[in-house]
């Protein structure tokens, strides 16, 4: 509150000894006020020379004005996909999906990509819309679809024969529709120009709507066939020959083995449209015993003076599914918001930012693993982690000697940057005939030919840097510089600060976790108890009240296993074994299938779930005991029960309606069915918690600094390395390699550990990864008695994690406040490295006592 100044006034004594006037007396509150005046004086003071800014998902600048450490506090986020829940009318909702559109069953309408709504009820039927971006020559990590070409055959070749894969060129320009073609030619008399399209329909469904609960591919075709409407796969293109420009677009029959014989075609000279919109019978036949379904687009046949020509420009595939359509843990970006951020969708928020704020998330998903990496002076890694050409040999860290037998030998690296900001590109030794060069897409934004330093300021968030050279002959690439702003900088290597804290943040209302710095120790505010799963660990016993469709199940859980929840928990936060989200209800009341409440008057605390009779597969009118709801628990519903008392007599998969392998109700309340997922709960903590976090690393600002935040991070997963070639390796795809495989696909390796020490002699390559990057160190380098572990962020983040948002970053503006900084965190480490060598001492005292 603001400081009210105090007038001190004397103490007047006239000769008599009669006080006249009283005067302040200097007492402990009038002196405890200055005090605290004093320090609210320097607070403010200090906070003036202080700067937080908010930062979250993506690449942005802290604009420091010196080096200084960084400050971090971050608030928690919880997203759940409601893919495949009950919409609710008096909820507002948000779909943020690029090539998803969902249909409303009782309103009929449609919403697609990024768009907002209120007032719909139902489940979505959903309908997943396939293409080539973001693909990948060579890969299915980023898009799992395929196409290639064939210019020599005089048939319509089959799937299998046309083996030649578009080039990363031609997926560029396939992506979008803009009137630029790829054009591809046969020239030999009688011979057809062909391109063959192959749309992975298993990977495009459980990567981008939901889970297919089947363990096998050949039970994951059943269940595409069983749910799939329609496909309608759609070419944009035109052709030439001798008859004129006719085009034709046919699709794969599987039953026949054979181009479907009556295709779509046109014989206009420019890009237009073809589509094959099937249904029924015929999409079955489509889609073959692997889950792909294949299109072939061709053009007229060459008479060996004309050229067969097919021109393309666009092709995307819509996948629909029926309503209803069983799939699990959802993966579709469509979410509840509330009010003041709905008002902000689209009129605040462009779609690149509602994007941004709403990912893709597979079920729920609370804020995971941070991460927040503050660059140094160069951006640029190691040319050793560089995508290199064959030619290309790492001599050093940041030299590279290529013995080119062509011009445009290329090796390139991508960097993150932020587009509208300054940067500048420099290099060593590097002269007109070979030199770095700088690309937004296919467009080259600078180069160090003319000058070795070159400012841009690029337009896109992501730039390329690659070697260039313009002759034949051996060059050596020496020491680049990519740094932040206009004046370059002398060499030195990347050096990165690095923030990683593999703990949940979740939200629940306006209850959010907050992960903090207490006297040099990491913290959590925890609020939310996250992702518990219900089942024999909770349960205590269950009583059943029967009504009409449905039981009212109240499950009491043991005390000392379930923190106390806030009350009311109208708020609470449960999802089923399918990922569908259940209604929250207040006052310990249901009224339908799919609901949730919660009370916490007794002395055990008591969740009341109400559960579909048909999940369960309990009989209308019967009431099960509580062995037989742990049954249901555990993933099993009734198949066959007494025709007189409706008692349950044997038991299926809810998953995949595969029989229990033991039909004893000792079986089934204490085994999980295979693949089952558990009912979720989360909710809001009576009491918060302070929680002591481990956290690796920090952040530093060096002056003006680019930084990126993101999370999903995996800290030390141990690795088992595989010797090849005099090598051995972390993460590689090669089949038979599979032991030196992580637990996911990888994104970005942070670092490779040996017994807990950073290793980096590890070379990151491009060559055969798990992901994008395959870690490599040579056999004489490697100790075979040593720990390694690995500290890398998965590719598909969407499994573990949703994007930071409300991440707050303070720093020193002045040399004092940034010195203060320092002396803190010197005096904070000192404490800790104390309080863990008294800790390591008593570990060892206890040992030798022990007899160790």
């Amino acid at each position: 509150m603001p400081y009210t100044k105090k007038l001190w006034e004397d103490k007047i004594v006239d000769g008599g000894g009669t006080v006249i006037q009283a005067g302040t007396p200097v007492s402990a509150g009038n002196l405890n006020r200055m005090e605290q005046g004093i320090a609210d004086a320097h607070a403010a003071l200090e906070g003036a020379n202080r700067q937080v800014q908010t930062i979250g998902q993506g690449v942005t600048v802290l604009n420091a004005a010196m080096d200084a450490p960084v400050n971090i506090e971050v608030e928690g986020r919880t997203l759940t996909s409601l893919g495949n829940s009950n919409l609710e009318s008096t909820k507002y909702h948000v779909l943020s999906a690029k090539r998803t559109k969902i249909k409303m069953p009782q309103s009929g309408n449609t919403y697609q990509g990024v768009a907002k709504f209120t007032s719909e009820n139902g489940v979505p039927q959903v309908t997943r819309i396939a293409n080539f971006e973001e693909k990948v020559t060579g890969s299915t990590l980023e898009n799992p679809h395929i196409s290639k070409a064939s210019i020599a055959s005089t048939v319509l070749s089959a799937p299998n024969l046309v083996t030649t894969e578009s080039s990363q060129s031609s997926y560029t320009l396939l992506n979008q529709l803009d009137g630029t073609v790829v054009a591809v030619a046969a020239s030999g008399s009688g011979t057809i120009a062909q391109r063959l399209f192959s749309f992975d329909l298993i990977a495009e469904i459980e990567r981008h709507v939901g889970t297919i609960p089947r363990a096998d591919v050949a039970g994951k075709v059943q269940w595409l066939k069983d749910n799939v409407l329609t496909l309608k796969g759609s070419w944009h293109g035109f052709g030439s020959s001798v008859g004129g420009n006719k085009a034709s677009w046919t699709f794969w029959n599987n039953s026949t083995t054979a181009w479907f014989p009556t295709p779509q075609t046109h014989s206009l000279a420019t890009v237009s449209k073809l589509s094959l919109h099937l249904s029924g019978a015929t999409v079955i036949n489509m889609i073959g015993s692997d889950g792909i379904v294949h299109y072939l687009a061709y053009a007229e046949a060459s008479d060996g003076v004309m050229a067969s020509t097919l021109n393309t420009d666009y092709i995307d595939f819509e996948i629909e599914l029926k309503a209803g359509a069983d799939f699990r843990e959802p993966s579709i970006p469509l979410y509840e918001v509330d009010a003041a951020d709905y008002a902000k969708i689209l009129v605040d928020w462009n779609e690149g930012e509602v994007r941004r704020r709403y990912p893709a998330a597979k079920g729920t998903q609370h804020l995971n693993g941070l991460v927040i990496i503050a660059e140094g002076d160069n951006l640029l890694p190691p040319l050793s982690e560089w995508l290199l050409h064959a030619n290309a040999v790492v001599k050093g860290s940041y030299d590279l000697e290529l013995n080119a037998t062509s011009s445009s030998s290329r090796s390139t690296i991508d960097i993150p940057v932020v587009k509208g900001q300054a940067y500048t590109i420099n290099d060593a030794n590097g002269n007109a005939s070979f030199y770095f060069q700088v690309l937004e897409g296919a467009s080259i934004i600078a180069q160090t030919t003319a000058a070795r330093s070159v400012t841009f300021t690029p337009t896109t968030n992501v730039i390329t840097v690659r070697t260039n050279n313009n002759t034949a002959g051996t060059f050596v690439y020496s020491n680049p510089m990519l740094t932040l702003g206009s004046v370059a900088k002398p060499f030195s290597p990347r050096n990165p600060s690095m923030l990683l804290a593999p703990t949940k943040l979740g939200v629940i209302g306006d209850k959010k976790d907050l992960l903090f710095k207490q006297d040099g120790v990491w913290k959590r505010r925890k609020m939310i108890e996250k992702d518990i799963e219900v089942g024999n660990n909770l349960i205590f016993s269950a009583t059943v009240v029967d009504y009409e469709g449905y039981k009212l199940v109240s499950v009491q859980s043991v005390l000392s296993l379930l923190p106390t929840p806030a009350t009311p928990i109208s708020n609470a936060l449960a999802t089923k074994y399918n990922g569908k989200l259940l209604k929250s209800q207040p006052n310990f009341t249901t009224v339908g299938a799919d609901e949730i409440t919660f009370d916490n008057g007794s002395a055990q605390k008591t969740f009341r779930f109400t559960l579909s009779d048909t999940d369960t597969g309990f009989g209308e009118t019967y009431t099960p005991i509580p062995d037989e709801i742990r049954a249901y628990f555990n993933g099993w519903k009734v198949k066959t029960a007494n025709a007189t008392t409706f008692k349950p007599e044997s038991w299926m998969s809810i998953v995949d309606g595969t029989d229990a392998p033991t039909q004893t109700i000792d079986y089934v309340r204490v085994n999980k069915a295979p693949m089952y997922t558990p009912y979720k709960l989360s909710y809001v903590l009576a009491t918060p918690a302070i929680e002591t976090i481990n956290v690796e690393g920090d952040i530093v600002a060096n002056g003006p600094t680019q930084v990126e935040v993101t999370s999903g991070v995996i800290v030390r997963e141990k690795a088992t390395p595989f010797l090849i070639l005099g090598a051995y390796r972390i993460a590689d795809a090669v089949a038979g390699r599979e032991s030196s495989r992580l637990k996911y696909d990888n994104e970005k390796i942070i670092g490779v550990y040996k017994n807990g020490q950073l290793d980096s002699r590890w070379i990151m390559q491009a060559a055969s990864p798990q992901g994008k990057q395959r870690p490599t160190l040579i056999e004489s380098e490697f100790d075979p008695t040593a720990e390694y572990t690995v500290t890398y962020i998965p590719f598909d983040r969407r499994l573990l994690t949703i994007n930071p948002l409300d991440v707050d970053a303070s720093y020193a503006q002045n040399v004092r406040s940034a010195v203060d900084d320092l002396v803190a965190k010197s005096g904070d480490t000192a404490t800790t490295v104390s309080i863990h060598a008294t800790l390591l001492y008593d570990v060892l005292k206890r040992l030798k006592a022990g007899g160790l």
